[in-house]
């Protein structure tokens, strides 16, 4: 039988004493080569231990671990002299993220399959923080990733045991999900097991009991081509990401009073608004364009609004879409309790900035600008209007000399 190395039955076990092999620069990070294989290399879809080194007093940082030419390694940001022991030790808290989050993938895809059998696990990505996986086959929807949420809480509240076998390639039971090809590359197997639930085979580090994993929150899922992406957080960052996203929801309740229950029908109503403005910005457009506030000035067409609800953005959006055939001075002045504008002109004989700087700064506005285009605003604007009218006011003298 194959001499199991110490994180796949001792996990939490974080302390070792190592021997330092090889030290060598590669790009920015040195390789620092050990001959125990007590941490866990990245491969299989799971990120690599992460930890430090202790040798007569210093402390070396490694960030990962790996294989590098059939040796173990871990990449550092600083050396250290080979030939010589040290202790290791671990990043319990990322190790024991990723045990946690390659189990809830092992249940959550467990439960998928239990659905439909023909979905497959594609690509896959677990470390401390995180996890994501591929499901092949048909494009999941929305209730099925959360009807599958829930079973993966569900299993977890279980408090199902996770066991651990190694069994001969040869012996591998049908019933056990593995990879393709997985018994050609192995002469022997490891299974992971969650109670009768579920098992698979598998290299990675994982929890004991499905009660360390905590909570399960998916956060995102998009098509791929094949299948669907599912990411998602356990433990504390599920807990962290849930409390974030309730108490923005919270905060906006006191600020604009509704139920908690109505807060999918406020999401989709805000995106109906979004669209409708979208409109409403265009169908302006249009009409500014059309029916322009615009004075000439010797044989420039001054062109000045005052757009009260525009963001800058839609603002310039207006004045590209506009000919540039002729001298053209534009201001858009967009009022608020930052109120901002932009300035744009065109066969002009002096940079957008000579005309206009010094009136924003003197009226306590910043701005700056390229040849044709400046940009400015103002932190406070109790009196926007006033404030408009006085640019304007100085830009027909300005602009006459």
């Amino acid at each position: 039988m194959m001499k199991e190395p110490p994180y796949w039955q001792n996990p939490l076990t974080k302390e070792f004493t190592v021997t330092i092999t090889s030290c060598d620069k590669e790009g920015e990070h040195y390789l620092i080569g050990i001959s125990e294989n007590v941490v866990r290399a990245a491969g299989g879809g799971q990120d690599g231990d992460r930890g430090i080194l202790r040798v007569d007093g210093a402390t070396i940082h490694f960030h990962n671990t790996a294989k590098h030419q059939g040796q173990l390694v871990l990449l550092a940001d600083n050396p250290i002299n080979p030939n010589q022991t040290s202790q290791l030790i671990i990043d319990i808290e990322w190790r024991s993220g990723m045990m946690q989050n390659h189990t809830a993938e092992h249940i959550f895809v467990a439960s998928i399959k239990k659905k439909d059998p023909t979905y497959e696990l594609g690509y896959i990505w677990i470390d401390g923080n995180r996890g994501v996986v591929d499901i092949m086959g048909p494009r999941l929807d929305f209730d099925i990733i959360m009807e599958t949420e829930r079973r993966v809480q569900e299993i977890i509240e279980q408090k199902l045991p996770v066991n651990i076998e190694i069994v001969n390639a040869d012996e591998l039971d049908a019933e056990i999900r593995a990879r393709e090809g997985v018994t050609l590359k192995h002469e022997h197997v490891r299974i992971v097991s969650v109670g009768d639930f579920d098992s698979s085979a598998c290299s990675g580090t994982h929890v004991f009991n499905t009660e360390e994993i905590g909570a399960f929150k998916v956060i995102d899922f998009r098509p791929v081509e094949g299948g669907t992406r599912i990411e998602f957080l356990t433990s504390k960052n599920a807990i962290k990401e849930m409390r974030t996203v309730y108490n923005i929801a919270l905060q906006r309740k006191y600020e604009h009073p509704f139920e908690m229950e109505q807060l999918g029908i406020i999401i989709d109503r805000a995106k109906n608004l979004t669209v409708e403005r979208d409109q409403l910005v265009s169908h302006l457009s249009r009409i500014i364009v059309e029916g322009q506030n615009t004075d000439l000035i010797k044989d420039i067409t001054f062109w000045k609004e005052y757009l009260p609800g525009l963001d800058m953005k839609e603002a310039r959006s207006i004045i590209k879409d506009y000919p540039m055939d002729r001298k053209l001075a534009i201001l858009f002045f967009i009022p608020g309790e930052k109120s901002s504008l932009v300035f744009w002109t065109n066969e002009l004989p002096e940079n957008a900035s000579h005309y206009i700087s010094e009136i924003v700064t003197d009226l306590g506005g910043r701005g700056g600008g390229s040849k044709d285009v400046y940009t400015g605003g103002f932190s406070s604007s109790p009196n926007p209007e006033k404030i408009y009218e006085e640019i304007v006011s100085r830009l027909h003298k300005r602009l006459s000399h």
